[in-house]
């Protein structure tokens, strides 16, 4: 009797799980030492300079600079790449006065490509609208991050809003703080799977001179 062959499973990307987080100061990013090849690495850096810079490799999300004068020139900028394995530090960033935070995320098989979508960025000194970032219009699974830098008091009494479910933060968002000399940044990230997937609320509020950048990255 002939046995018709089994065709193979279709493989795709179907779930995401947070491998570990870095933070810091400055133009190079150190990124997690478990990375390895197809995951995908995410990045929120903020500075003090009106044209902020993505490190070398990585694309960018979104990204915003205003200029307010000299030292209270405020940038942010948030990329991703698709990891190769080899990485361990990623330079090309802006330095001036800038903090980071990094995360990995490891899908269920290597990731070959990823696309940035519902981005918002903004720098200033006014109260910028709040904004949605809408996930649940992704056909694969997303990360979203939402990067805060501020040139004060986003560190000690305004971590900013990143709600959905009820709760701020979301029920099982990474958060990563970085401090450098009194000004600081705040990224929040959250890997869904599509099955589940809810839109995200993405608000600054008015703290002064301040930049963020919102969106997601769809992996495939």
């Amino acid at each position: 009797m002939f046995l018709m062959p089994i065709p193979p499973v279709f493989l795709k990307v179907t779930s995401l799980s947070l491998v570990g987080t870095t933070s810091g100061t400055g133009g190079t990013v150190t990124v997690h030492a478990s990375v390895q090849a197809g995951d995908i690495i995410m990045v929120g850096h903020g500075d003090r300079h009106s044209s902020p810079s993505v490190g070398t490799g990585f694309t960018e999300i979104d990204k915003a600079g205003n200029t307010n004068g000299g030292f209270t020139d405020s940038g942010i900028c948030t990329a991703f790449k698709i990891a190769d394995g080899t990485e361990t530090t990623v330079s090309g960033w802006t330095g001036t006065g800038a903090s980071w935070g990094s995360a990995v995320f490891r899908p269920n098989i290597p990731a070959t490509s990823g696309a940035a979508l519902d981005t918002y960025a903004y720098a200033g000194t006014g109260n910028p609208t709040a904004n949605t970032i809408s996930c649940t219009t992704a056909t694969n699974p997303t990360i979203a991050i939402y990067a805060i830098w501020e040139a004060s008091n986003v560190m000690g009494n305004d971590f900013g809003t990143f709600s959905a479910d009820g709760n701020d933060p979301i029920t099982g968002a990474t958060q990563v703080l970085s401090d450098n000399g009194g000004h600081g940044l705040i990224v929040y990230f959250k890997e869904q799977a599509v099955s589940g997937a809810f839109d995200i609320l993405a608000d600054i509020g008015d703290i002064g001179v301040q930049a963020s950048a919102n969106g997601y990255v769809e992996v495939s």
